[in-house]
């Protein structure tokens, strides 16, 4: 039954046939042609045509089936979905007619499937419910989440094999899951767990990590093997699972590898090269010995030790083939990162010696001088070992030890021999004790003092002694005692004390010790009293407590363990001639012959009983077995054949002829179980004669009932024959053989060799330990001894003395083991499977043919080598590149563009080294005399000679190794020539393409951001390897070429045949690779005047720059440039600024320094085109880009890992920067739409991630790209815009400019940061901190997420806990601040700024917050925080915002003791409100320059601030206190809202007065009337709805309370407090637009928005001009967006009006740029065809980057499916849309209701394809994230984690965080739509209908 195969089964009386397949070892080429070998992974597609009616299985989930017609036959067609990248032996199949059974108990979807009557009994219901805690366990073992989305257990009826771990689709014998618990034994409910628990680590070990070759296939099975008990044991820990293996495996598996002809667990590869070498690894060694050596060093490294080592193992090679040198690797880095443990070698060292060389050692302890030694031990000391073994047999051996019941530190035996003084006992009584709980693997031996004070100890008390030792003891002495070491009646000795055992391991070991001796002297019966009383009286006690406990044997042990001894019990007792025991057996039998519906003998002891029994028994009882063996016991109790057994156990001999003509019957149907039967009677010593005989006799019968190939009629003849123990025998062994001779059956002939030798053996063994037996036995018995005569053996066999003999005695014996011994049964069933192929097939010669081998991998196997790690060691430090690149921008001969180079590094030697590592990637390397690189030394420097050089893929190396090592201080220079693709993967060197006019034009750019320069030229690529870079460009002449430097020169020349220009740069400064650019084009710029200070130039394609698209970002950036001089306080580092605009671009730009390279958008703006949006984008872009001029490129991070000290940073001072460039935008406040709210979002999740990551975590480059998120830039940007504001602006630059200037051109980490921050706190009087920088702002950045901050205002009480979106989400990562942070709290009461205070603690108390009044916290959300209220203040707050949520002047004035009584009037009138003060009953006084207040910006002029002039009063100083620097002049934070003038009252300067809020500057200009008159700072509006949305989502609050915070926008009119209900609403949309909540929620919203619509209607004298405000036009668009959305009359009108007028007339009808993404959205949304249409046309034909930004959004907005499948598919075409904007298109496509599920099913399909191909790797987390937002239901979790599992081994890249996120956030979705979908739907109702 290998390959794919046919298996049967009846269903009633029909028959039925079942397809499977078994593949493992090398089957699967049975079945296809294949590459069938276990390194050699894959993704399989598989598709099975099957008759209809029948269902078919793989690996994968069924992904559809389809009916067809074949030739004319209706069938079914099932595909499924690709399969991981796995082996091929891995690979299933299934046709069947099967149903299952399935469990959603966890997100892996697990199903069992078997036939109609095994599920109608329900038998499969224990294996599918222990498979979830097993795969839980193994998951929270590992660590790593189960990589599949369903696992299938099929149950096949006809399954000769073991079960087999095919990934996802586990195949078993239908048996083995058959499980009823009140029809099984507790054996088979562990045999059950153990199996499931085996095929279940193979997930993990064996699937996901692979042996790279079958000569390790213990790495497979060993591990399955130990992991299998050891998670069994934790999910069912009543079973003492792991002392269990402890002892049964070892007592299987020495005698094994006692033996001279075992073998190693690893054998040499060029060992197993046939089949049959490969099927002979599957033996218990490879799975009982590896199981043990496994538990070995996992006891002496600690558990946890091991399970970090194995973690780390399993996450490196996941998907890939390894060897045990991978695994010491990872466990020795465990090792070495825990001080705990320390070895007396390295782990590979230790473990080589256990796994490279066969055997085990026997350790030798001499208590009288402390001498302990190691000998290979053999059961045969006169064995010869041909294998030789470099270590000679010796081993490094941990050695745990106890003495006198006291436990020792562990020792290790490294030598042959040593002394340990504290194991020298001498004259006294304590004894030693080795192998503690026996932890390793190997046998002990001892003086014979310490052999008798262990026995003393034993009988006098026994339970000092651990249990497993105790066993241990006896098994140890038997096998020394076999071996010769000992003498036999030791180990006879060691038995003596049983009589007070009340376990089950030592019971057992003595069990299987005195068969053997049974199956030696069981012919010479005289013995049979002497061993029958002895056992008599050790078993007389334990059966006597077990008719205790059992209350007579009425009711069934609690204990596991217990089940096994009582079935000990009962064969013990029963052989012995117990009259209770026979009476027991008996009576229990009679109960069920009576009534044989129901059997009262318990499942456990069924095999026990139905032996003895029958044995006792006649006639009636055996034709009563045979009948309830066919119709009244279970299939599994038949499969088990319990009753098969028992049959063979009558003394009766008629009768075992009669089975024996039964089962030569073909009507009996046991033809198949011949060999079993035989072997059942050969084990009844009345037996065996009877079935030698029929073994001779019926031979040839017995080869043609199981067919010539087969292997059973040979493991048949070792079963007759194990008894023979005489020189009769052996003559009949010999005459046997001639006959086998001339048959020519190879397998059967060397087991009857075997079989000679054996009872050769026996025969010696009796002659020399036969007379010392008798005499201990005759002692210990208390009998006296008889003579062994003829006389007496007659005697006996006749008086039925000890009748049951042999046949309860083996049998009952073998099957208590079987059932105690289930551990071990998987690790020897394949093995037994496969030494019968063994001796079935003969040995194959080694083929000395000459065979053609392929070129070495340029991919080594991973290891622990240095070209394996991510991270390049820190031996060499580059100083300079030169580097010469040719791009050829037009195809060659085969259709590619490509580029060539050489390039030089100069690099000095750090530390002496023979290797070189430099970064390459996808470049063909030239070969130069024979090596791919030159080397040659500086500076006098001799460079040795390169021995070897090669590629490494997997971490993208070029591996250079030297014949010597290169020396520390030395400098040389490596030189190396080239050739890559100039692709257009938007990574590296890549190519770009536009259009001019007709004529399709190539550029070629760069994006070398995080790991992509090594796909340009080798180098040291990574940001802290810095260097100066000496470019050369070759290029076409008719192009420019750019680089980071200036150009010197470009001189033409021809190469070849080819006329180019070479251009070449000034050196840059110091950089780090990933800065570095280059592009050749053929562009135009715009520019500063030659001979500024810098020169500034922007280029982009002709055309754009003919239309003036590159105006803008020449205006701002000289400014903003200056802007950051002056913020930094450092001149900017380089002599010009290119800035370029490319086609295709994966990023928003690159801060390349001199060279920043931006998607088209960020940086072109065309007045005709572009919104408002689009310029605040290319303002803040720039802005971005020109920040990291300092931050970033003059001063670097060390290490990815702190990635968001270049962007988070980059992000926040953007905004002031453009705000600079801007200054009537509000930026700073936009910043908090932008960033801070966006980001709280995906913060506020399980699987959000720290700022800064410990730099071990982050490796590889696919690590590297997921930083790219937006906790890395938002969440950055944000808590640096914290800090900046609780620090004061003014002392924040100051210690960002000590930091730049202290670190330039060098690299940093964030506490360097902090350090110059501190400094600067240090030396500012008055500003008092809570802690130090770095106390306070590492809990923001080493710890993910945020608090909220709850304010009771009933106590006063605030308090902050983590704010997760889903509360009932687990947080895996641990954080040493236990996620409690130092808050900065601002705050307001009643509209009056408070005094600031911090929260730092978990909970705390601030009287003032005990309050009536309303209380507002988080002003202008200055914090990175959300806030909560107590019900109360939430109440008072809705109630300010709907009574009014706008303030008048007059009303705060009315507050002050002195009333203005003009002021009203006057706000009326005059321009500059802000320079309006309210002065004691005095009138309005203008505050004039001389005062420091510019009449024009309303600035502080200076040091004039400091003094204001009253009239005729006094000159009043603003100290420190009332906010003001005093040597600055800068506002000091919060302090500034309170100032007191003349003594007499406080006055708030809230924003209305033109104060802001967050710094207490003054702002410019005149407010206007919204903010004239905001009592709650517009920004806190937004953040009300924002948090109140967010908290009801987390459960915080009710969700009522957030959409009441809606109610007041009817009358609000700023686009802040509406944007942020647009977003919050959003989410509603998203998850109701598919329910029936959806019309009322559209009700409430029209009401809502209705007044904003008729707002702008009015202010735009009816939709003919554009507000003035920058805000007012977001809004604009927004009431446009929304009113359209929910049917606000007018509006659809209104926008597809316009639409169709620009249809009419393209060339000269505009839409304003503002309004054109809401108006061609809603246009293609109302129309058709021919509108989608028009706007794809005019997508492709315009010139403008922004307006095609535009029309690629609203394309996705059409309501038809085909056009949206159409556009999916043009997605995808770089002809169509381009690489950078496929994944918005996608993205926008899954916006749409309508497009949601056609996007989610075409990545889905397309993934690896979009994955492989397109965006450059930056944008698929936003690609993930993007579609599935609205996700919201278990069907499409469910979708997603298959999704997750099936697309694991195409990898997700930098989407990989948010791919977690996306599952997360699903979850959280159906939770939330669960518990207030209802509430919802009402309250929207309602809210609609009031007036």
């Amino acid at each position: 039954m290998t390959g794919f195969y046919r298996s049967h089964y009846n269903d009633g009386p029909h028959p039925k046939v079942v397809a499977a397949s078994h593949l493992q070892p090398t089957n699967a080429r049975e079945v296809f042609p294949c590459f069938d070998e276990p390194a050699l992974k894959a993704v399989f597609h598989i598709t099975i045509i099957h008759d209809q009616g029948t269902v078919a299985l793989s690996n994968s989930m069924e992904t559809g089936v389809v009916n067809i017609t074949i030739d004319g036959h209706n069938v079914s067609q099932t595909t499924f979905e690709p399969t991981k990248i796995m082996s091929t032996y891995l690979l299933a199949f299934v046709v069947c007619d099967y149903s299952h059974i399935e469990t959603h108990e966890i997100p892996v979807l697990i199903r069992l499937w078997a036939n109609r009557e095994f599920q109608s009994g329900r038998y499969g219901d224990y294996a599918l419910k222990v498979t979830v805690p097993l795969l839980t366990q193994l998951e929270s073992m590992l660590d790593i989440t189960f990589p599949l989305t369903k696992y299938d257990q099929v149950a096949l009826p006809d399954y000769s094999a073991p079960p087999m771990e095919n990934w996802g689709l586990v195949t078993y014998r239908e048996l083995v899951l058959w499980y009823r618990p009140n029809l099984s034994s507790h054996s088979e409910r562990e045999w059950l767990t153990i199996i499931v628990a085996h095929e279940l680590v193979h997930t993990w070990i064996g699937n996901l990590v692979t042996l790279q070759w079958w000569s390790d296939l213990w790495l497979n099975e060993g591990f399955a093997t130990y992991f299998s008990s050891v998670v069994a044991s934790r999910v069912e820990a009543d079973m003492n699972l792991m002392e269990m293996m402890l002892f049964h495996y070892p007592r299987q598996i020495m005698a094994k590898d006692a033996q001279p002809d075992s073998r190693p667990l690893s054998c040499p590869p060029d060992e197993i090269n046939t089949r049959q070498d490969i099927e002979n690894m599957f033996t218990e060694i490879t799975y009982g010995k590896g199981a043990l050596v496994l538990h070995m060093l996992s006891d002496f490294l600690t558990e946890a030790v091991f399970i970090q080592g194995l973690r780390m193992y399993l996450k490196q090679y996941s998907y890939g083939s390894v060897t045990p040198a991978n695994l010491w690797k990872h466990l020795q880095d465990a090792v070495d990162s825990c001080p705990n443990v320390t070895l007396p070698a390295a782990v590979d060292d230790i473990m080589n010696r256990w796994t490279l060389q066969m055997g085990f050692p026997v350790v030798t302890i001499d208590t009288t001088t402390g001498s302990i030694s190691q000998h290979h031990f053999l059961l045969d000391p006169d064995a010869v070992v041909d294998r030789p073994s470099i270590y000679k047999y010796e081993w490094i051996i941990p050695v745990r030890w106890m003495k006198s019941g006291k436990e020792q530190s562990q020792v290790w035996l490294l030598n042959k021999t040593d002394v340990f003084d504290d194991m020298r006992t001498g004259a006294d009584m304590d004894w030693v004790l080795a192998n503690l709980h026996m932890a390793g693997y190997y046998r002990v031996n001892y003086d014979l003092g310490n052999w008798d004070r262990l026995l003393t100890q034993l009988h006098t008390n026994h339970e000092v002694i651990p249990t497993v030792n105790r066993a241990q003891i006896i098994d140890d002495t038997f096998n020394l005692a076999g071996a010769k070491v000992v003498d036999l009646t030791l180990a006879l000795r060691s038995t003596r004390y049983l009589w007070k055992e009340r376990e089950l391991l030592p019971w057992e070991a003595t069990i299987k010790h005195l068969d053997q001796l049974m199956l030696r002297l069981e012919p010479h019966s005289n013995l049979h009293r002497h061993i029958q009383e002895y056992i008599k009286k050790q078993v007389q006690p334990l059966f006597r407590h077990f008719e205790n406990m059992t209350s007579h044997w009425t009711e069934i042990p609690s204990r596991h363990t217990d089940k096994y001894l009582q079935a000990i019990v009962i064969v013990l007792a029963c052989r012995v001639g117990m009259e209770e025991c026979r009476r027991l057996v008996v009576t229990w039998y009679k109960a069920w012959m009576e009534n044989p519906a129901s059997n009262p003998i318990p499942p456990h002891l069924k095999a026990q009983v139905y032996c003895a029994a029958l044995a006792e028994g006649g006639q009636a009882e055996w034709d009563f077995g045979w009948e309830a063996f066919h119709h009244h016991v279970s299939a599994k109790e038949r499969a088990n054949q319990d009753m098969l057994r028992g049959l063979g156990c009558t003394r009766v001999r008629q009768l075992l002829d009669r089975y024996l003509q039964y089962m030569m019957d073909p009507d009996k149907n046991l033809l198949l179980d011949i060999a079993e039967i035989t072997e059942y009677i050969a084990s009844n010593d009345l037996g065996e004669s009877i079935a030698w005989k029929f073994v001779v006799t019926k031979w040839h019968d017995i080869v043609y009932s199981y067919g010539a190939e087969s292997n059973e009629p040979a493991g048949l003849i070792l079963e007759v024959t194990k008894r023979f123990s005489s020189k009769n025998k052996l003559d009949e062994l010999q005459k046997f053989k001639r006959v086998l001779l001339g048959s020519g059956s190879g397998s059967a002939l060397r087991a009857l060799e075997k079989a000679i030798q054996r009872t050769k053996e026996n025969i010696r063994w009796l002659e020399e330990n036969q007379k010392p037996v008798l005499e201990w036995f005759s002692r210990e018995g208390g009998l006296r001894e008889e003579p062994l005569d003829s006389f007496s053996l007659l005697a006996d066999m006749g008086k039925g003395v000890f009748v049951i003999s042999r046949t309860v005695g083996v049998l009952g014996i073998v099957l208590v083991a079987a059932g105690a011994a289930t551990i071990i049964a998987l690790s020897v069933v394949y093995a037994q499977e496969k030494s019968k192929n063994a001796e079935a097939v003969p040995p194959t010669p080694p083929d000395t043919s000459t065979t053609t081998r392929g070129p070495a991998s340029t991919t080594p196997t991973p290891s622990n080598e240095p070209w394996d790690q991510y991270r390049l060691p820190d031996t060499l430090r580059p100083s300079t590149y030169n580097v010469t690149l040719w791009p050829r921008l037009t195809k060659n001969e085969h259709g590619l563009y490509v580029f060539t180079g050489h390039s030089t590094v100069d690099f000095e030697c750090v530390k002496e080294t023979d290797l070189i590592l430099i970064h390459s990637n996808q470049l063909n390397l030239t070969q130069i005399d024979g090596h791919l690189a030159t080397l040659t030394g500086l500076d006098g420097a001799t460079a040795p000679a390169i021995r070897t050089t090669w590629l490494q893929g997997a971490t993208q190396y070029l591996v250079i190794q030297l014949s010597d090592k290169l020396l520390a201080g030395k400098s040389y220079q490596l030189y190396t020539e080239f050739t890559g693709e100039l692709a257009d993967d938007l990574g590296g060197f890549y190519r770009s393409e536009y259009y001019e006019g007709s004529e399709l034009k190539v550029l070629a750019t760069t994006q070398m951001q995080p790991t992509d320069a090594r796909k340009a030229f080798p180098c040291f690529d990574e940001p802290a390897l810095k260097a100066v870079f000496h470019m050369t460009l070759i290029h076409d002449r008719n192009t420019v070429a750019l680089a980071n430097g200036m150009e010197i020169g470009t001189i033409n020349t021809t190469q070849g045949e080819v006329e180019v220009s070479v251009t070449t740069f000034e050196p840059t400064p110091i950089m780090s690779t990933y800065l570095l650019a280059f592009v050749v084009c053929e562009y135009d710029f715009i520019g500063t005047p030659p001979g500024e200070k810098v020169q500034i130039r922007i280029w982009a394609r002709p055309q754009a720059i003919a239309e003036g698209q590159g105006d803008y970002a020449l205006e701002k950036t000289g400014p903003i440039l200056q802007f950051f001089e002056n913020y930094y306080n450092a001149p900017y580092p380089l002599n010009k600024s290119d800035q370029i605009a490319l086609p295709d671009f994966s990023a928003g730009a690159m801060e390349n320094w001199g060279l920043i390279t931006y998607r088209e958008t960020a940086l072109l703006y065309n007045n005709e085109t572009s919104s408002n949006g689009d310029k605040e984008w290319v303002a803040t872009v720039i802005a971005h880009e020109l920040a990291h001029m300092w931050f970033g490129n003059l001063v670097t991070m060390e290490w990815w890992n702190d990635l968001w000290l270049n962007e988070g940073f980059a992000t926040y001072v953007s905004y002031l920067g453009a705000d600079h460039a801007e200054p009537t935008w509000k930026l700073k406040e936009l910043f908090v739409l932008s960033t801070v709210q966006g980001v709280f979002g995906v913060d506020a999740l399980a699987s959000s991630h720290p700022l800064s990551y410990p730099p071990g975590e982050i490796n590889s480059p696919e690590q590297i790209s997921e930083l790219f998120d937006s906790i890395t830039y938002s969440k950055g940007a944000s808590v640096i815009r914290m800090l900046s504001e609780f620090l004061t602006e003014d002392v924040f630059k100051r210690g960002l400019s000590t930091y730049l200037n202290a670190f330039a051109y060098q690299n940093t980490v964030y506490k360097d940061l902090w350090k110059h921050l501190q400094d600067e706190v240090n030396k500012t009087p008055g500003l008092q901190l809570p802690g130090s920088i770095e106390e306070i702002m590492n809990r923001w950045i080493l710890q993910m997420g945020f608090p909220v901050v709850s304010v009771d205002t009933t106590t006063g009480n605030i308090s902050q806990k983590h704010f997760l979106i889903d509360p009932e989400s687990v947080v895996d990562r641990p954080s040493a601040y236990n996620y409690e942070w130092y808050v900065p709290i601002t705050w307001m009461k009643n509209g009056v700024v408070q005094a600031p205070v911090w929260l730092i603690t978990k909970s705390a108390d601030q009287s003032p917050m005990k309050t009536t009044d309303w209380v507002l916290v988080n002003l202008n959300i200055a914090g990175f925080y959300r806030v909560n209220y107590d019900q109360g203040n939430w109440e008072r707050l809705l109630t300010q915002l709907n009574a009014d949520h706008k303030w008048g002047l007059l009303f705060l004035f009315f507050n002050c003791l002195h009333i203005c009584p003009f002021v009203y009037l006057s706000l009326l009138v005059l321009t500059y409100f802000s320079y309006l003060w309210c002065l004691p009953g005095v009138f309005l006084l203008p505050l004039v320059p001389v005062w420091g207040i510019s009449p024009t910006s309303g600035a502080c002029l200076g040091y004039f601030s400091y003094l204001w002039c009253l009239p005729g009063v006094f000159l009043l100083p603003l100290v420190p206190v009332w906010g003001i620097s005093p040597t600055s002049g800068a506002c000091l934070g919060y302090f500034s809202y309170l100032w007191c003038l003349s003594g007499v009252f406080l006055l708030p300067l809230v924003p209305a007065w033109g104060i802001s809020p967050t710094s207490g500057a003054l702002l410019s200009g005149s407010l206007d009337s919204t903010s004239i008159f905001s009592v709650i700072p517009v920004i806190n509006r937004a953040q009300i709805v924002d948090d109140a949305f967010n908290l009801a989502r987390a459960k915080i609050v009710d969700t009522v309370l957030a959409l009441r915070t809606t109610q007041y926008l009817s009358r609000e009119t700023d686009y802040m407090p509406w944007e942020s209900a647009v977003r919050s609403l959003g989410y509603y949309f998203l998850m109701f637009d598919r329910t029936e909540v959806y019309g009322s929620m559209q009700k409430y919203i029209k009401k809502q928005v209705g007044p904003l619509f008729k707002h702008f209607e009015t202010i735009t004298a009816n939709w003919t001009k554009i507000p003035d405000g920058h805000n007012d036009q977001y809004n604009q668009v927004n009431a446009i967006t929304v009113a359209c959305k929910v049917g606000v009359e007018g509006c659809a009108e209104l926008t597809l009006g316009w639409f169709k007028e620009w249809m009419k007339d393209p060339q000269n009808y505009s839409i304003h740029p503002n309004l054109k993404s809401t108006v061609y959205c809603n246009g293609i949304a109302a129309g058709g065809v021919d509108e989608w249409n028009f706007a794809w046309e005019a997508f492709k034909n315009t010139s403008s980057a922004a307006e095609a930004d535009k029309l690629l959004y609203a394309l996705s907005c059409t309501k038809i499916p085909w056009l949206l499948n159409r556009y999916l598919q043009y997605s995808l075409d770089p002809n169509m849309v381009r690489k950078q904007d496929a994944v918005f298109s996608i993205v926008y496509i899954a916006g749409n209701v309508i497009g949601q599920p056609l996007a989610w099913d075409f990545i889905r399909a397309n993934w690896k394809f979009i994955f492989q191909s397109g965006g450059g790797g930056l944008s698929f987390g936003r690609l993930i994230t993007g579609v599935t937002e609205r996700f919201s239901t278990e069907f499409e979790l469910k979708q997603l984690l298959d999704f997750k599992a099936e697309h694991a081994d195409v990898g997700f890249g930098s989407a990989t965080i948010a791919l977690d996120q996306s599952i997360e956030k699903t979850k959280a979705n159906i939770k939330w739509l669960e518990e207030n979908k209802e509430k919802v739907d009402e309250w929207l109702t309602a809210a609609a209908r009031q007036q």
